[in-house]
């Protein structure tokens, strides 16, 4: 039995749909409306086994505390007890009890003033039908032990878009002979609300800009660095297939394998999960830049437990990346959502996700017939590398299409 709510308090995000099984008690964290905000607390959506999500609207730190010794323990308790946290926004605590749905809406007011407020948001996220809040799922908010896990959250559950600030993290930093820790200014945008759907996860990401030096100018609401800069986009399926309609509508069978990778919503009846196709939101980063990161996220177990039914897109991940580093990378790609896709130039990622991948993998190569073609057909097509210069890799053919699906 499930009760069907229907919420349009959420601002730029209206009439959003919750479907939620009886019982369930859920706590959902807001931007303040109209105001600032001090980002210190990253978003973690982790799914804690078969535990509810706990603490009340009177007590929300004592709802996040709960949280921390769920998911670390005794340590998770020392960690949260040193930690200095700001509450933002309003908190809407839903319940859900024979049928019955209740809301309280309880403003905290923590907001310091030194950080400004944007208002730009991307995309809306209509009518989105959610059916992942249960028992089974938690949308928790606290900070990252280290840089890696707050990394991990950058890729695996940190929503921006609607508000900006900066703060300064000790972050690693890839410098082509290893990694080196350096304190750098964050920007960070954030949107409101965020949850994984049955399909895959549905992020509106803005921007996330990493920079080393002051900013040399302001164009609209995004800062520019003379130095080092990540940006990190993320947007819903459509928005993505209209930004790079040039390059996805090259062949008819880019478009159909598109449309049967992304056309669709998985339910579960029966204690089975189900397949339907509908259109579908899945995550895009249209920015190579962030691969960055998520090199440094090659070793990391917790994107070994992020959600089952995720779709990941990359627009040329190998891209300012020592080759060594792309067979870092290929070796974690393919594994960390149930569908991957990604274009590229390098060899190293091609071979990389057939010997790394475990699932199937399918290529269309769109500098010849573009057929799909098998991992053992493409390696017959590059010869075996092991050592190759960044002169011969940019030889390579510049329109591979990759695409990593589940072996079912």
């Amino acid at each position: 039995m499930s009760t069907i709510l229907k919420i349009d308090r959420f601002g730029p995000i209206e009439n959003l749909e919750l479907e939620i099984s009886r019982g369930t008690y859920v706590t959902i964290g807001l931007p303040n409306k109209g105001k600032s905000y001090l980002m210190k607390l990253l978003f973690l959506i982790t799914r804690l086994h078969q535990s509810p999500v706990l603490g009340g609207p009177e007590d929300p730190e004592g709802a996040f505390k709960f949280m921390f010794k769920e998911l670390y323990g005794e340590e998770g308790v020392k960690l949260f007890n040193a930690s200095k946290f700001e509450i933002y926004g309003y908190l809407y605590n839903l319940t859900f009890e024979e049928g019955r749905v209740e809301i309280e809406e309880k403003e905290v007011d923590l907001v310091p003033s030194s950080c400004e407020a944007g208002s730009r948001t991307e995309v809306n996220l209509t009518e989105a039908s959610l059916d992942v809040l249960s028992t089974s799922n938690l949308i928790a908010v606290m900070p990252p032990r280290n840089e890696k896990e707050r990394l991990a959250l950058l890729v695996g559950g940190l929503i921006v878009g609607t508000s900006y600030c900066e703060v300064e993290m000790t972050v690693p930093i890839f410098t082509g002979r290893g990694f080196s820790r350096m304190k750098e200014k964050v920007d960070v945008a954030l949107l409101p609300f965020s949850v994984f759907l049955p399909h895959g996860r549905s992020f509106v990401i803005e921007h996330y800009s990493l920079s080393q030096e002051y900013p040399m100018e302001f164009s609209g609401y995004l800062k520019l660095y003379q130095s080092m800069r990540y940006r990190l986009t993320v947007y819903p399926w459509l928005k993505a297939l209209e930004l790079n309609k040039d390059r996805l509508s090259e062949t008819q069978i880019v478009n159909k394998v598109m449309k049967e990778v992304t056309g669709g919503y998985v339910e579960v009846k029966n204690g089975k999960l189900l397949f339907k196709g509908v259109n579908s939101t899945v995550m895009v980063h249209s920015s190579a830049d962030a691969v960055k990161e998520l090199v440094a996220l090659a070793s990391s177990e917790i994107l070994a437990s992020s959600n089952p039914f995720s779709y990941l897109f990359i627009e040329e991940p190998e891209n300012q990346l020592h080759p060594r580093a792309q067979a870092i990378l290929a070796k974690t790609l393919p594994n960390i959502a149930e569908v991957l896709m990604f274009t590229t130039h390098s060899p190293f990622m091609i071979i990389g996700s057939c010997l790394n991948s475990k699932r199937r993998v399918r290529f269309v190569y769109l500098g010849k017939e573009a057929t799909v073609l098998s991992c053992k057909e493409i390696m017959n097509e590059i010869p075996e590398i092991t050592e190759v210069s960044l002169e011969q890799l940019e030889e390579v053919d510049k329109n591979w299409n990759i695409i990593t699906s589940k072996e079912n």
